[in-house]
C-alpha cells in the first residue's frame, strides 16, 4: 500500500499531538508532577497549633479550678450558716436562763430586803444601779428609726457598723435615756462591730432591717433629724440609696441580758 504525502503529514501531525499531550500530563522524567511532591507544613503553622492547644488546656484547667472553688465555697458557706444558727439558738437559751435567774433574784430581794432599814436602803441603791446600767426595762416617749440596705446592692449601698455607731452616739447626744437596736439594749459595755458581712451588737448578729428604738424627750426624733448624723443619713439616701425612716412613738426598751459583773453594793469589785 502506497502512502501519499498528505497521509504522511497527517500521521506526523497526530504523532506530535499525542506526544505533547503525554508530556503535559506526566511531565518529563527529570521533573516530578506537582501532585507527587511531598506536602510541607510551615513551621509557623505548627507553632500556632501548639499555642492554641496550650491555651485551650489552660482555659479548661482554669474552668475546672473555678468550679471546684465554687463548690468548696458553697459548702463552707452552708457550714457557717449552720454554725450561726446553732449559736443563735444557744444565745436564746442563755438569755432565757439569765431572765429566769434574774427573776428569782428579784423575788428573793423583794422578800428579804424590805425587812430592815438597811435592806430597804440597799434595795433602793440596787434599783438605781440597775436602771443606770440598763438592766431594767424602761418605757416612754421616744423614737423609732429603721434603716436597711439598698435593695439588691452588695457594695456601697449597704449599712455599715459605723453607720449604726454614729446613729447610737447621736441619739445619746440629743437626750436619749435608753436605746436598743433590734431589741438588744445598749449599755456602757455594748459594742457595735462587724464580722464579715454581718453587723454584731453585743456580739449578736443582726438581721435587716436594723431598728433603733430610744426613750427620751417628746421631741427626740426632731432633735435627731436636725443633728449632723441626721444630715449624714439623708446623704446616704441620696448618694447610695440606703433606705431609712424616722418616727416619734411611745416605745419600750427591754432590759439588757448581757452578763453583769458582780459588784459589791459599795461600788468596789469583789475578789
Amino acid at each position: 500500500m502506497t502512502v501519499t504525502s498528505n497521509e504522511q503529514r497527517t500521521m506526523s501531525l497526530l504523532t506530535t499531538l499525542f506526544a505533547d499531550a503525554v508530556r503535559s500530563d506526566y511531565g518529563t522524567p527529570s521533573t516530578p508532577h506537582p501532585r507527587t511532591r511531598p506536602l510541607r507544613i510551615p513551621r509557623s503553622a505548627v507553632g500556632l497549633v501548639l499555642v492554641v492547644g496550650l491555651v485551650g488546656f489552660i482555659l479548661a484547667t482554669a474552668v475546672a479550678s473555678v468550679r471546684a472553688q465554687q463548690s468548696t465555697n458553697a459548702v463552707q458557706r452552708q457550714d457557717l450558716l449552720d454554725r450561726i444558727s446553732v449559736a443563735e439558738s444557744e444565745n436564746v437559751r442563755i438569755d432565757n436562763e439569765i431572765a429566769t435567774r434574774g427573776a428569782d433574784v428579784s423575788q428573793i430581794s423583794a422578800a428579804v430586803l424590805p425587812n430592815s432599814m438597811e435592806g430597804r436602803l440597799l434595795a433602793d441603791r440596787l434599783a438605781a444601779a440597775q436602771s443606770a446600767a440598763g438592766y431594767t426595762s424602761i418605757s416612754g416617749s421616744g423614737l423609732v428609726l429603721s434603716i436597711s440596705d439598698k435593695p439588691g446592692d452588695s457594695g456601697l449601698g449597704r449599712v455599715m457598723d459605723r453607720d449604726l455607731q454614729g446613729i447610737a452616739n447621736a441619739v445619746w447626744s440629743v437626750g436619749a435615756t435608753a436605746i436598743a437596736i433590734n431589741g438588744i439594749r445598749m449599755t456602757s459595755t455594748t459594742a457595735i462591730r462587724s464580722a464579715g458581712d454581718a453587723i454584731l451588737v453585743d456580739y449578736r448578729p443582726l438581721a435587716l432591717p436594723y431598728v433603733v428604738t430610744a426613750v427620751g424627750p417628746a421631741d427626740l426624733a426632731t432633735r435627731f433629724a436636725e443633728s449632723p448624723e441626721g444630715s449624714a443619713l439623708r446623704s446616704l439616701r441620696q448618694q447610695y440609696g440606703i433606705e431609712w425612716s424616722l418616727d416619734t412613738a411611745q416605745v419600750e426598751v427591754s432590759a439588757s441580758t448581757a452578763e453583769l459583773p458582780y459588784l459589791a453594793l459599795s461600788g468596789e469589785e469583789t475578789s
